[in-house]
């Protein structure tokens, strides 16, 4: 499983972000992040950011499947990768924990 995280927007506007692979990560982590990323319940794509307040910061996570343990080569766990867009008002309650994660290993990135 692969997770890449984007964010963006707030008062400042710098965007910051990072990229996590379970599959080199230690088996510890590995279950963390899967763990993690399947309590939030982030299962499809979509946009959710509120219309009402300003200087927010945006989240994007993308959620790409990765191999699953004991299955041939090339089958994953679904068929292709959701893509979420978050403000802090929009974040849903079980992808809090997830978004916390990712927000710790975020790093400044160059602007798109």
């Amino acid at each position: 499983m692969k997770v890449s995280f984007l964010q963006s927007g707030g008062f400042v506007g710098a965007p910051k972000g990072c990229d996590v692979d379970s599959a080199l990560l230690e088996p510890e982590a590995a279950r963390e992040i899967e763990k993690l990323v399947h309590d939030s319940g982030l299962t499809a794509s979509g946009k959710f950011l509120s219309g009402t307040a300003r200087d927010l910061k945006q989240y994007e996570i993308v959620l790409e499947p990765g191999e699953v343990p004991g299955e041939k080569t090339g089958k994953g766990h679904g068929s292709s990768a959701v893509r979420l867009l978050f403000d802090d008002a929009s974040v849903p309650a079980p992808a809090r924990a997830l978004l916390s994660y990712l927000k710790q290993r975020a790093r400044p990135r160059p602007p798109t």
